[in-house]
């Protein structure tokens, strides 16, 4: 499938201070690929009938990619209890699985609770780059 190779599972983390912590936490999942042809990231919008498509200007593809943490949690990732996946982006899916399980229960909001989430997602995508390094975070909440 489309994910085994360019879909990514990931959870970002940016400085806000509405929040109590002062971090926001933000679970993804997301489908890139050429603009032209781009029918895997419109087939993939359809197919799940959620998330967005927006230009990445910086490499010049297009991206489908949904955050929301309800359509996560009921419409994508049931799909990938049907159909797992077979490498190690399995991995992935089971931290985001954890992470948006842990938002749900607004563990989140906690000190304890970031610091697990945080933890949780430590070996996500390690060939990604972080604008915020998670020990960064962590040293916050310390």
């Amino acid at each position: 499938g489309f994910f085994e190779g360019e879909g990514c599972f990931s959870v970002s983390f940016s400085r806000n201070v509405k929040f109590k912590l002062n971090w926001e936490v933000r679970p993804s999942v997301s489908v890139s690929q050429n603009e032209s042809p781009r029918q895997i990231v419109d087939r993939t919008k359809r197919y799940f009938g959620c998330g967005f498509i927006r230009r990445d200007l910086s490499d010049k593809t297009v991206k489908w990619e949904c955050r929301s943490i309800d359509q996560i949690h009921s419409i994508i990732l049931p799909h990938f209890d049907l159909y797992p996946l077979i490498t190690l982006k399995n991995e992935d899916v089971k931290s985001l699985r954890e992470v948006v399980k842990m938002m749900s229960n607004n563990e989140h909001l906690t000190r304890a609770g970031l610091i697990e989430i945080v933890n949780t997602v430590k070996y996500m995508n390690p060939d990604g780059k972080r604008r915020i390094a998670l020990s960064d975070i962590l040293a916050t909440l310390r």
